[in-house]
């Protein structure tokens, strides 16, 4: 089935999903432009469960960052579908990431009951355990440092 851009909608409009390792694990994020019915990349890294992504710019350049099962959280390079860095820190399943729009940060979440902030490079810059156990969704607002 193709799909086709809305009118008034952006025609790059990209949409990813991951394939099963097994019948009841997902594992790698395959990405289509919603103007082909074929997929555009497969991003191979993660050892266990995909959980979470999320796409951001950095500076004229589009990037994908991916949670996983495997404890850590890949920065990929859109244009050449490769790796670019790999956060490692959680010592449970990643439950959320993102990338703060506003203050250049990506914020993850874990089963390990922690929210890791990282800094340039991927560095880490904090550690916070509110005791919150899971954590589904974490995000950032534009214009904000909220």
């Amino acid at each position: 089935m193709a799909f086709s851009s809305p009118p008034g909608f952006c025609p790059s409009l990209y949409c990813v999903c991951s394939l099963p390792l097994s019948p009841s694990v997902l594992s790698f994020p395959w990405i289509w432009n919603l103007s082909s019915p074929a997929p555009v990349a497969t991003l191979n890294g993660h050892s266990k469960g995909l959980n979470c992504l999320d796409f951001f710019m950095t500076g004229d350049k589009l990037r994908l960052i991916s949670g996983s099962d495997d404890f850590t959280v890949k920065e990929w390079n859109y244009e050449t579908k490769r790796c670019v860095g790999t956060l490692e820190g959680h010592t449970q399943n990643v439950t959320s990431c993102c990338v703060h729009p506003q203050l250049h940060m990506i914020i993850t979440t874990s089963e390990d009951n922690t929210i890791r902030l990282w800094g340039p490079e991927n560095r880490p810059l904090l550690t916070l355990d509110y005791g919150l156990q899971r954590v589904w969704a974490v995000g950032g607002k534009q214009g904000s440092c909220q």
